[in-house]
């Protein structure tokens, strides 16, 4: 026999004992009698829910016998329902029959989490209709707003600022820096996150997002515990993002937390130290890397992995390793640390241990750890419930669902999350589409664009050289210096290059990598072209703006024909 319809829910007439099956999810306001599927044993199939309703017989009169919506439905109405006398109704008729019995279709959200994903989720679940409420145990905006994407990218622009200071004598500008002054930095920066911050909340309020100030907790599948409250939501998004990973060097880091600092509290740094030991080289701890060196202060960076950047483009690895060296940055690379001594006057000794045995020393006045992030899932009672989740993240389907049907997870806290706040933004987005019937997954999940914001600046989108000899593709590389591209060298800027990789059958393109002058914005007509299927030559056949650093993107598409203008 053919089986029900996925997410089928059965609704059973307890005078008539006619059930009733609906083929699409439908979620009631929780008030109305709702019966778990354990309660039912008499259904041979595997029910949703099951609701008993006195007025059900009466609403039926006024609903077609049957409406089916495609031929499988057809053919399972067709078989022993019917025999049991089951109605099989489309989801027209279900709006007509809840009409009728002047039941309303429940269209709750609850998100926690008020970061880019939790946020975004919530304005547009309030477009679609959803009544929303939205809970934040910290700040609104998340980690991005308050800790993260924006106050780094400020420090990252006075740094950037800092350097292009140095330079302008070469240009006939002379200028002589006097001072930095850290408070004032930090005084706009939180001057800039207020606004932001602000801002998100003016959205919600503008669109009647509930925001509640609070931690939740999940006490069973569906109820979560909010401030001694209680709530049932019809459906609800987890989207609680990352925390720093825990790091202890040894014991005595207790005693030295005025110059040990993660991710999180960085920006509480009173003074610049003299130097920094930046523990990790991957994005955060190369952007950290940049921002501290061009502010002055000596900086190695301890990497454990071969590279930095170990999940970039073996190039763009090379090219920023290369360029942080030109600029007095000591690099350790297949390095651990393997402990810390306290010594006088607030200074710290690490010691570490190459992947040759070999122990190597530095002293410094301040350690930053920047050894990742991993998904925030403590503190929400997920041990009450049936997701299925380990440290690693809520493992969801690919429409952001839990092992709880109803109940989503976005951004950081999935499994193999890239912990990027744009992808979390499309997340949200999707999230609650996705609740409210309005559409499905556009966007190529694989195909997420990230930017590096060094020094110089790295972008990407799709495979890696590495990834795409891994997976067997025949395919062509080609790489466009900055050192050819005339708005790079009238800038001053001629560290890095284009590289575009491109199956050879197809000349689809698999993958761009950008190390140079805006790359974080270029990067974007990239993952354009990725999402879009574009071949080398439609690169070719667009004209570029001359002179442009994105015309170099050009430059890289006619090179896998061997045919750049500028270069080769």
């Amino acid at each position: 026999m053919v089986g029900p319809p996925a997410n089928s829910l059965y609704i059973f007439d307890r005078d008539t004992s006619v059930q009733f099956i609906l083929f699409y999810p439908v979620l009631f306001d929780m008030d109305l009698a709702v019966l778990r599927d354990d309660m039912v044993d008499s259904l041979e199939h595997d029910a949703k829910a099951v609701v008993h309703s006195e007025n059900l017989g009466l609403a039926l009169r006024n609903v077609p016998r049957h409406e089916f919506v495609d031929d499988d439905q057809q053919a399972y109405a067709d078989t022993e329902h019917r025999q049991l006398g089951t109605r099989v109704l489309s989801p027209s008729t279900v709006g007509r029959l809840f009409e009728a019995l002047d039941i309303k279709q429940s269209n709750s959200v609850l998100i926690i989490g008020a970061g880019p994903g939790g946020y975004s989720a919530a304005i547009r679940a309030t477009q679609l209709g959803l009544n929303t409420v939205i809970v934040e145990k910290d700040s609104l905006g998340g980690v991005c707003l308050n800790r993260g994407c924006i106050p780094t990218k400020i420090y990252a622009d006075v740094a950037s600022f800092k350097e292009n200071l140095n330079n302008a004598f070469y240009k006939g500008v002379n200028l002589e820096f006097k001072s930095f002054d850290l408070n004032r930095l930090q005084q706009y920066k939180n001057e800039i996150v207020l606004n932001l911050t602000g801002g998100v909340e003016e959205l919600l309020l503008a669109r009647k997002v509930e925001v509640i100030k609070g931690e939740a907790k999940f006490i069973s599948d569906q109820e979560i515990e909010v401030n001694d409250q209680v709530y049932q939501p019809s459906n609800v998004i987890i989207a609680t993002g990352s925390k720093a990973v825990p790091f202890s060097l040894n014991e005595s880091e207790k005693k030295a937390s005025d110059i040990i600092f993660n991710t999180d509290d960085i920006f509480k740094m009173e003074s610049l130290p003299n130097q920094i030991v930046i523990i990790g080289g991957g994005v955060i701890g190369v952007e950290f890397a940049h921002i501290f060196n061009s502010l002055g202060v000596k900086v190695s960076v301890v990497e454990l992995l071969p590279n930095l950047l170990p999940l970039e483009d073996e190039s763009v690895s090379q090219e920023i390793h290369k360029a942080y060296e030109q600029k007095g940055i000591d690099i350790f690379t297949s390095t651990k640390v393997s402990g810390m001594s306290l010594l006088e006057e607030k200074k710290a000794k690490l010691t570490m241990v190459t992947d040759q045995s070999e122990e190597k020393y530095l002293e410094t006045d301040c350690i930053l750890k920047a050894v990742g992030r991993i998904p925030q899932v403590d503190g929400l009672g997920l041990e009450n419930t049936n997701i299925n989740y380990n440290r690693k993240g809520i493992f969801v389907n690919d429409k952001f669902q839990t092992t709880i049907p109803n109940v989503y997870a976005i951004g950081d806290i999935i499994q193999d999350s890239p912990q990027l706040a744009h992808y979390a933004y499309y997340h949200g987005e999707k999230a609650s589409e996705i609740i409210s019937g309005e559409s499905m997954i556009g966007a190529k999940m694989e195909l997420i664009p990230r930017a590096i914001f060094s020094s110089p600046e790295v972008g990407a989108v799709g495979l890696t050289e590495k990834e795409v000899a891994n997976q067997g593709y025949d395919y062509n590389v080609s790489t466009f210096p900055m050192f050819a591209n005339g708005r790079a060298v009238s800038k001053g800027e001629v560290s890095g290059f284009i590289k575009m990789i491109t199956e050879k059958s197809t000349e689809e393109i698999l993958g761009v990598h950008i190390v140079g002058p805006f790359a974080s914005e270029l990067v974007n007509e990239a993952s354009l072209a990725l999402q879009i299927e574009c071949t080398a030559e439609e690169i070719i056949e667009t004209i570029h703006v001359h002179p442009s650093i994105g015309e170099g993107l050009r430059e890289a598409a006619m090179g896998i024909f061997n045919k750049s203008i500028h270069y080769g």
